[in-house]
């Protein structure tokens, strides 16, 4: 019994670790998730960012907005962020040394850093158009 209890919450936790953000679609990779979701994902954008960076805030609405704009269009590329101050280690193995630093990710590779507009529009056009989808006119 205490084996299957010590399972289920190891799952859960796993699950928790790999959230989407307050209903966004924003997955909050961790250390122990990114790589993970780096892997499983076919095209992911992932943002590192520091919660005190003033560029990183003004992004979080557009990037939010834009992960819901993915959904609502249909896309299946996945949209993530890992918070560089307490996930040093994700951050470090990709040599993160500025804020916010966006990385597209291709069937588990770095492909590039993404440099455009950010506007949610713009982003989600750009991975659209990176993953090869056609963009569905709402």
């Amino acid at each position: 019994m205490a084996i299957k209890t010590i399972s289920l919450l190891a799952l859960l936790s796993i699950a928790f670790l790999a959230s989407a953000d307050e209903g966004s679609g924003v997955l909050v990779l961790t250390d122990a998730t990114v790589d993970k979701a780096i892997a499983d994902n076919q095209n992911i954008l992932v943002e590192f960012y520091a919660p005190w960076c003033g560029h990183c805030k003004r992004l979080a609405p557009e990037y939010d907005r834009a992960a819901t704009l993915l959904k609502e269009r249909g896309s299946k590329v996945a949209i993530a962020k890992v918070d560089a101050t307490v996930e040093q280690q994700a951050a470090s193995s990709r040599q993160i040394r500025g804020y916010p630093t966006l990385i597209f990710y291709q069937n588990g590779r770095e492909l590039e850093k993404y440099e455009g507009a950010r506007t949610a529009e713009a982003i989600a056009d750009y991975l659209q158009a990176k993953a090869g989808e056609k963009r569905v006119e709402l």
